[in-house]
Parts: C-alpha cells; sequence; structure tokens
C-alpha cells in the first residue's frame, strides 16, 4: 500500500474509531513504574479491565517488593480475568526484578529528565521488555510520541486494509506515527487498542464490524471466519464419538468374561453331577457283587 493511501485510510479509521468508542485519557499522575505495570496488563486486554486487575493484584500484597518476589503462579492467579495471564505474570515479576536490580528502589521518574531515546534505552535492558510495553511506557510515562501495537491492534489494522500479514507478524506497521500528529497519538492509540481487544473477542462485536467496514468495504473478507468455528464444532463432535466409541468397545470384552464365567459356573455343576453319577454307578455295582458271592 503507497504511503499517501495508508495515511488516509488512518485518519479514516481514527474518525471511525470515535463515533464507536468513547476515549478515556490517562491519569496525569500516572507514574513510569505505574505506566510500565500497566504496560504489562494491557496487552491485548481492555483499559478497564486491565486497570481493574492491576489494582487487584497490588492491594493483593503489602508492597511492590512483596510482589517482587512472589511466585508466578500467584500473580497469574490475581491476574486470571486478563487474557495470557501467566505470560503477564511472568513479564511482570521480571520487570519489577529489574527495576530493584538496577536502581536499588521502585521507581523510573528519573527517565524523565533524559531524552526519549535514551530513556528508551534504560527500558530495553530491563529483562522482560517486549515492544508493546516499551511504546506504552513512551507514549503515557515519558510523553512521547508511539502507537503501542500488539496482536488485537495489529490484526484490527489487517481487516482495516492497513497492515500487512508481514507486518502483523512481526507487530509493527509502517506509518502510524507519521500519520497520527502527536497530539491524537494517546487519543487514536486509545480507541485503537479497543477495538483490538474486540477483535480478539468472539463473536466479534457489532461496533468492530461497524468501523472496520466504513474504513474498508470489503473487510468482512478478512474477518474470522464463521465456518472455522463450525469446522471445529465438527472435530470436536467426531473426536466426542470416538471417545464414546472406545468405551462400548471395551465393555466387549467384560461381556465375553461374563459369558466364559457363566459357562464355568454351569460347567462345574454338571462336572460335579457326572462325578455324582460315577459314584454312585460304582456303589450299585459293588453291592451287585457282594450279593453273587453266596451262590
Amino acid at each position: 500500500m503507497a504511503s499517501s493511501n495508508r495515511a488516509t485510510q488512518i485518519g479514516k479509521l481514527h474518525r471511525a474509531l470515535k463515533k464507536h468508542y468513547k476515549f478515556q485519557a490517562p491519569s496525569k499522575n500516572l507514574s513510569v513504574l505505574d505506566a510500565l505495570m500497566l504496560g504489562c496488563c494491557l496487552e491485548n486486554a481492555p483499559h478497564e479491565q486491565a486497570a481493574q486487575s492491576l489494582q487487584q493484584t497490588r492491594d493483593s500484597f503489602f508492597d511492590l517488593n512483596e510482589m517482587r518476589v512472589s511466585s508466578i503462579r500467584e500473580l497469574a492467579e490475581l491476574l486470571e480475568p486478563l487474557p495470557q495471564p501467566m505470560e503477564k505474570a511472568t513479564r511482570l515479576r521480571k520487570l519489577l526484578h529489574g527495576v530493584f536490580e538496577t536502581m536499588y528502589a521502585f521507581d523510573l521518574d528519573h527517565l524523565r529528565k533524559q531524552n526519549i531515546g535514551q530513556a528508551e534505552k534504560s527500558l530495553l535492558q530491563l529483562e522482560g521488555m517486549n515492544s508493546f510495553v516499551l511504546a506504552y511506557v513512551t507514549q503515557v510515562g515519558l510523553a512521547g510520541h508511539a502507537i503501542p501495537l500488539d496482536e488485537g491492534t495489529c490484526r484490527a489494522l489487517y481487516i482495516a486494509g492497513i497492515a500487512t500479514p508481514e507486518e502483523v507478524t512481526a507487530q509493527s506497521v509502517t506509518g502510524l506515527t507519521r500519520a497520527i500528529p502527536k497530539t491524537k497519538g494517546i487519543e487514536f492509540a486509545y480507541l485503537l487498542h479497543e477495538l483490538g481487544a474486540d477483535v480478539l473477542a468472539s463473536p466479534l462485536p457489532a461496533r468492530a464490524k461497524q468501523v472496520l467496514e466504513t474504513v474498508a468495504p470489503d473487510a468482512k473478507e478478512r474477518m474470522p471466519q464463521k465456518t472455522s468455528a463450525r469446522k471445529g464444532r465438527g472435530e470436536d463432535g467426531a473426536a466426542k464419538k470416538k471417545a464414546e466409541a472406545k468405551p462400548k468397545a471395551k465393555s466387549k470384552t467384560p461381556a465375553k468374561k461374563k459369558v466364559a464365567q457363566s459357562a464355568s459356573r454351569t460347567s462345574k455343576p454338571n462336572s460335579a453331577a457326572s462325578e455324582k453319577s460315577k459314584s454312585s454307578r460304582t456303589k450299585s455295582a459293588k453291592k451287585t457283587t457282594t450279593k453273587r458271592k453266596p451262590k
């Protein structure tokens, strides 16, 4: 796609997003560390759900140091309402470790005194950092110009005809920061992220369909197809039938055993009866011989 055409499509997407989604500006009191932790929870999740889960997680510990030394499983259970809770818990714990081991405190606000390039280099040195969290911290925590992209937002841009399959795989779309000015960056990123979370939902919400079809009339061709779900159900149904058939096959062997056991039981009385008849015959034969002796 030509850069001019892509910029036009991005602007069209921004206008459609404002009609169907509501923007909520981030808190001005958000520290750099708060932005980092929220970015860990926000990937592929709606803003409100991510903020609630993070607050619930923080309230479950005495302080950030206790959270840092907690187990990943414990963090994942607290983040369970979010998608990929184990992955988020692992990243959150690693980043808290990195911050504490680097700064010996849970504070990153000194990065605001550096230029954006130096601050980003410092953040990239933290274990667990990825492109989405880095872009979110740059935009929200450091007041830089960046558009955070995750799986959901990249899929939305692909369905809208803006991103290519290669860009979706790399989670990097060229021209976003040029097409969207810095003054509109936070708003656009917020609305796009909500659209991305809807795209990952099943079934696809009506508002997401309206936005995508407004930007690209052929968007339906790239939307998740219902037939794949039906095929999945068919495969599940076939698997269930096989699973149901297996116990039936197993039940044949016990039936054979039962027949054999019943046959053996019936044969035992017959053999006992035959033995009794044999013994009675021998006794009668002895009696006849004893009677014949006096003659």
